[in-house]
């Protein structure tokens, strides 16, 4: 297995790429026929985030993309009822990729899919469709919206597994050089995979914890965004196995140390006047009205809907104070204690003016994600909401007290609280719709029961000889 990490080359990510360049171009058959693709994975996203998929042989191809993809809906979580169990995928065959770690008989191509009730009618609860409808109400509102997410994760040198240990596969720290061959052979490899579909990466680099890694793609429509990040979730994991790492998403998963997120920059496109919503070049932070009133929306509302941006138990063990991560909720120029952020632009790049919200992990949903991001800021761009005033001030430093008199608030201590919050709000309902927002709900509750109930090995340490 080894001998294929390695074979990634230069000259193999540039048949690629221009395979790619072909896809645009041409039919999709002539496609699988120049690349001699034997097989097709078609793939789709549920609602707790985890990628689903369908593999189908070349010579059925052709029926799916005419006829759709049946499945039973009923046996994936936050899907349907039983009783109306028959979905259909529709492949997205302009998102067409091949997966450069497979070859010969084996080659294998991916596409994306969207999840219907039948033909006609788009699942309500599909995460995708979800966030196609919000970029289309972005859309009747003049805007197209742009995110740039860095997805942060660790690489262990063992699988996870009972009985298995589970420790980083390295030492190094923030931006450390490459002294590891090994682990620079990964990264190498890895950058060369993505690129190979076509997915652009603006840096990899180690984070401040052993073994943690974080990857920027570029900016780019919300939707190819969020396809390309599932993507390369699946790349990092493949790349990883191929050399016998495992990689882990889980926000905290190392007590003691930095957890990790997903911070998320994000900005409009007025396409009125084909420019950037977000910049003015006579406020001190380049930051227009319209994106304050964009941040506003967010901040408003954000503990009513922070179950979608932090959707697992293990998320709030990273929320804590004393490691970097952002709980408080505020905004701020440059501030990276802050929630959501004003990255620091020259005064000649319009297009660069951006917010990043940092609060995030790599375990929730980005078609969810994004979506509900949008839809925040929307509804604060619709009400004309303002800001409270910015945060300078180093928040990891300052008092509860201090906080508190200053009126900032902090995010749920817990998936619990934070689900609490999503099943009370009117906006949540508003913004999610009934059927995404009880499946999300009762996804999550099912797993906070079934966590309240494990016994840990914590608690046999503490309580066993008690």
């Amino acid at each position: 297995m080894k001998k294929l990490l390695f074979s990634f080359s230069w000259t193999a990510c540039l048949i690629s790429l221009i395979s790619i360049s072909l896809i645009a171009g041409s039919n999709y058959k002539d496609t699988l026929e120049l690349e001699q693709v034997s097989f097709l994975d078609c793939m789709f996203t549920d609602v707790n985030g985890q990628s689903r998929e369908v593999t189908i042989p070349r010579e059925f191809v052709e029926g799916a993309v005419k006829n759709d993809l049946a499945f039973d809906g009923s046996s994936i979580p936050g899907m349907t009822r039983i009783t109306e169990s028959d979905m259909v995928l529709k492949l997205n065959m302009n998102t067409l990729t091949i997966l450069p770690w497979t070859s010969d008989d084996r080659k294998t191509a991916r596409v994306m899919c969207d999840v219907y009730r039948d033909e006609h009618t788009p699942y309500e609860g599909d995460v995708r469709c979800f966030l196609k409808q919000a970029l289309n109400e972005a859309r009747e509102m003049g805007y197209d919206f742009f995110v740039g997410p860095e997805l942060e994760f660790f690489v262990c040198k063992e699988q996870f597994g009972d009985g298995k240990k589970h420790k980083p596969c390295d030492q190094q720290r923030y931006f450390d050089s490459d002294f590891n061959p090994f682990m620079a052979g990964f990264k190498r490899n890895l950058l060369n995979a993505l690129r190979a579909q076509n997915i652009p990466v603006e840096k990899l680099h180690h984070e401040v914890a052993p073994g943690q890694y974080e990857v920027s793609l570029r900016y780019n429509n919300a939707l190819t965004v969020a396809d390309q990040l599932m993507i390369t979730k699946q790349t990092i994991r493949a790349i990883a196995l191929i050399d016998s790492l495992s990689v882990t998403y889980m926000p905290k998963p190392f007590y003691g140390q930095n957890g990790s997120g997903m911070h998320i920059h994000f900005s409009l496109w007025d396409t009125t006047n084909n420019q950037n919503a977000f910049y003015d070049k006579d406020d001190p932070a380049h930051l227009s009205q319209t994106a304050k009133h964009f941040i506003a929306g967010i901040l408003a509302h954000i503990t009513e809907l922070n179950a979608i941006f932090n959707p697992t138990i293990n998320s709030y063990k990273r929320l804590v104070p004393g490691f970097e991560a952002p709980i408080n909720i505020c905004w701020g120029t440059k501030n990276r204690s802050a929630m959501i952020r004003i990255p620091r632009i020259n005064d000649d790049q319009a297009t660069a003016a951006r917010a990043e919200i940092r609060s995030p992990d790599p375990l929730c949903n980005p078609y969810l994600a994004f979506a509900v991001l949008l839809k925040l800021g929307l509804h604060g761009i619709k009400n004309k909401m303002a800001p409270p005033p910015a945060v300078e001030d180093n928040l990891y430093h300052i008092s509860d007290q201090e906080r508190k008199a200053r009126n900032i608030r902090a995010l749920p201590a817990s998936l619990e609280q934070a689900l609490a919050n999503l099943a009370q709000s009117n906006l949540a309902q508003s913004l999610l719709g009934n059927t995404l927002r009880t499946e999300f709900i009762k996804c999550k509750t099912q797993e906070v029961l079934k966590y309240n109930t494990f016994i840990t090995n914590w608690e046999l340490r503490e309580y066993f000889e008690g």
